[in-house]
């Protein structure tokens, strides 16, 4: 091996290493982390819930009284599908012990990260990394 050839090396490999961590930091920006709770308190039945897309509830929907975010930023939704009024909740929220001080305890029936356009479930699987955007529609 050629002595311009050993140190070249290192470089591509820490360039490649430098993009991996760029790939993983874009990927994982707008992840949350929430425990729902079906009484106040956090008390009750619970549901823990994780990610970076909007997910709808079936379980305990409109039934959510206070919440955990475990210190990410997490929006709740009056409907499905990330759609209708919607509460911002992060680790300054003062209400996660009572939803019922702003007025959203029992309507929450989707969740969502902080992002301004959260992309609604695909209920078609794909292969792709990140906050892609699929082909919606089922391939024949």
């Amino acid at each position: 091996m050629s002595e311009s050839h050993s140190k070249m090396q290192p470089t591509v490999q820490l360039l490649f290493l430098l993009a991996y961590c760029a790939l993983l930091a874009a990927c994982h920006s707008h992840i949350y982390r929430v425990t729902l709770y079906a009484g106040s308190e956090q008390l009750g039945r619970s549901l823990d819930l994780a990610g970076n897309l909007c997910i709808n509830l079936q379980y305990l929907e409109n039934q959510i009284k206070s919440i955990d975010t475990h210190d990410t930023c997490v929006k709740l939704y009056e409907n499905r599908f990330c759609s209708g009024r919607m509460l911002k909740v992060d680790r300054n929220s003062t209400f996660v012990h009572d939803l019922r001080q702003v007025g959203f305890a029992d309507i929450t029936s989707s969740v969502g990260p902080c992002e301004d356009n959260p992309n609604p479930p695909n209920p078609y699987p794909c292969n792709c990394n990140c906050n892609c955007n699929c082909n919606r529609n089922p391939t024949p």
